[in-house]
């Protein structure tokens, strides 16, 4: 990005890449953001988003990668899903224990699902 499309007083972040390995994922992209676009963001990441993202392993092995709260971590879904995206890009094989939190959060959850969709359905 040149310095000509740079938002005055806003954001830029010029060539970011990721890598896996031998796996590029993301390989030089742009980003600006004008000064006032940041409101925005607040709603699309909300609390409790945040909170999985860093309890479930977005950004959870900036908090432990041992001890008690790495096994809270195990126990959130998002941990696993993040496992499952490496496994995918870097191979190697995903525990069962991922399998067994997955399904035990969606069992757990289905019944949510079906009272707020009954829910909604009188509503209509």
């Amino acid at each position: 990005m040149s310095n000509g499309n740079a938002p005055a007083g806003g954001v830029v972040l010029s060539r970011l890449s990721k890598s896996y390995g031998e796996v590029r994922a993301v390989r030089s992209i742009d980003l600006a953001i004008a000064p006032g676009e940041t409101d925005a963001l607040a709603p699309a990441i909300g609390g409790v988003v945040v909170l999985f993202a860093l309890v479930g392993g977005v950004y959870g092995f900036q908090l432990a990668t041992s001890g008690p709260m790495f096994e809270v971590m195990k126990a959130v879904p998002s941990y696993w899903l993040v496992q499952a995206g490496k496994t995918a890009l870097g191979g190697g094989t995903w525990p069962a224990q991922g399998w067994i939190v997955i399904a035990a959060w969606t069992a757990a959850l289905i019944p949510v699902a079906a009272l707020a969709y009954r829910r909604a359905a009188v509503r209509a």
